[in-house]
């Protein structure tokens, strides 16, 4: 058995070594930094479609970081006019997407708020040059095309700091436009490549919209919460979203609803010639009762699963441990008896001096 135990010891670390050396080639360079909070600030333009900075916060250190763009999605079907549905479609697909410009800082202290979207803000960030071939210069960034969308690769070398990325764009021809309602459904967040412990996005409408149309839902995996922006009338002009712990895989969307009169200007408009107000509504509510079954789903197999678990345990004790335990303790009353009743026996035996006497 001790030999045994010996050779248990020394295989494990012989795996914790092969492990060890294995690590290096295994870990990105994302092992090496963490993703503390992604800040977004969009907003609809009267054409359709949508500017969007992103500020990404990083802490750790790190040479290039990677951000992908995905705006297309080649295994969705093509929409057609009149016939419609409201997700798994390419109608809510954008033209394309143009960056406008790439910058970077180290920071001091995390951000607390949208103020480091304000022009006097901006202007503290270094500018990133663009290259046309992917060399990793320092103060750099390169776009390349993606299968579904475009990937920045941004250098910009720290060890040991806080660093902030500010990327502009714009999301071309995004907006859908109903015969009843204008919608914007777009996954502000999708097939990120690291995890983020806070996601903030801030989406505007180009006007307040006093119509009463306007209506919003977030849809993630994460847990979050989506609130209406108004003005001191108590008129909405955009949502504010907040979504914690963003693991890799996860899709973050937001689908819009607001006046369609607010989209003035048409050059390249998706319209779809149905009214659609109802049917994204209902459609929105029944995604909200079957998130709300499936948990009660999941309520039932945790709750479940500790009964079962419970009574496994009762099982085992009944079959295996209290028979056991009993036996031992049988066992052991008798050699308390045999031991008491020696003990006796011995005590009676006469003397044999005092016998003489």
């Amino acid at each position: 058995m001790i030999q045994f135990c010996m050779k248990v010891r020394h295989l494990k670390k012989v795996v914790l070594f092969l492990v060890l050396l294995l690590v290096p080639g295994m870990v990105s360079a994302s092992s090496n930094f963490k993703v503390t909070s992604l800040w977004i600030d969009a907003d609809i333009d009267i054409a359709g479609s949508m500017n969007v900075t992103e500020l990404i916060i990083i802490e750790g250190s790190v040479n290039e970081f990677k951000r992908d763009l995905n705006f297309k999605d080649p295994t969705l079907p093509d929409w057609r006019v009149r016939d419609i549905v409201f997700e798994n479609t390419s109608m809510y697909l954008a033209s394309e997407v143009r960056i406008r410009d790439v910058s970077a800082k180290r920071l001091n202290s995390m951000p607390t708020g949208f103020d480091i979207f304000t022009e006097e803000s901006r202007d503290e960030f270094e500018p990133l040059r663009e290259l046309e071939s992917l060399n990793r210069e320092e103060g750099t960034f390169f776009v390349s095309e993606i299968d579904n969308g475009i990937r920045l690769n941004m250098h910009y070398p720290a060890e040991n700091e806080i660093i902030a990325f500010l990327i502009s764009y714009v999301v071309v021809n995004v907006v859908v436009i109903h015969n009843d309602v204008a919608e914007l459904y777009w996954p502000f967040v999708r097939d990120f490549n690291d995890e983020i412990e806070d996601i903030f996005i801030r989406l505007l409408l180009p006007e307040l919209d006093p119509s009463g149309l306007l209506q919003a839902w977030g849809h993630t995996n994460a847990g979050g919460t989506l609130s209406y922006i108004n003005n001191e009338d108590d008129v909405p002009g955009g949502v504010f979203a907040h979504y914690k712990n963003y693991v890799p895989g996860n899709q973050m969307t937001i689908r819009m609803l607001f006046d369609p009169d607010l989209i003035m200007v048409r050059f390249l408009p998706k319209e779809t010639e149905v009214d659609a107000l109802d049917a994204i509504i209902a459609f929105e509510e029944e995604k909200i009762a079957e998130e709300e079954r499936r948990q009660k789903r999941m309520q039932i197999l945790f709750y479940g699963s500790i009964a079962i678990s419970i009574i496994c345990l009762g099982i085992i004790l009944k079959k295996f441990i209290y028979p056991k335990f009993i036996k031992n303790k049988s066992k052991d009353k008798i050699k308390v008896e045999e031991k008491t009743k020696t003990i006796k026996a011995t005590a009676k035996k006469p003397n044999k001096k005092q016998t003489k006497k």
